[in-house]
């Protein structure tokens, strides 16, 4: 280990684990807002398979569709091609979240209970100038 003339090493570290806490606490409920918003979008998309007789059209680009079809029936394509994106966001935030999930264990895991309060408090407290007094 290198020996540090500047830093203390020992609360440096303490300091950035806490950082790392409120930011990965941050991210993880980011990811949470995501995924509610897009159940949300979803919840109003159709939730039944493709129709039969559009399913040929599911990884067609909506300016690549027949100009023969009508309005309402590319407006079905669109709303199932967007609910399948949708599906696939909802997946990828899920994956992500667990990630920073596992990265704030990390963290947090690192810290004593005590430390982890106490820095976390410290950081999260406006102090005087800050706050205009």
């Amino acid at each position: 280990m290198t020996d540090f003339l500047t830093i203390d090493v020992e609360e440096s570290r303490k300091r950035n684990c806490a950082i790392n806490v409120i930011h990965r606490e941050q991210e993880v409920h980011s990811y949470q807002l995501n995924i509610d918003s897009y159940q949300a979008i979803l919840d109003n998309l159709p939730q039944d398979a493709w129709p039969e007789e559009l399913v040929q059209y599911r990884g067609v680009s909506l300016e690549n569709l027949p100009w023969e079809l009508d309005i309402e029936t590319v407006k079905t394509i669109n709303a199932y091609k967007y609910r399948d994106q949708v599906r696939i966001l909802i997946r990828t935030e899920m994956a992500e979240q667990i990630k920073s999930q596992n990265h704030l264990a990390a963290a947090k895991a690192q810290l004593s209970p005590e430390d982890l309060q106490a820095i976390i408090a410290l950081m999260t407290t406006p102090t005087e100038q800050s706050s205009g007094t």
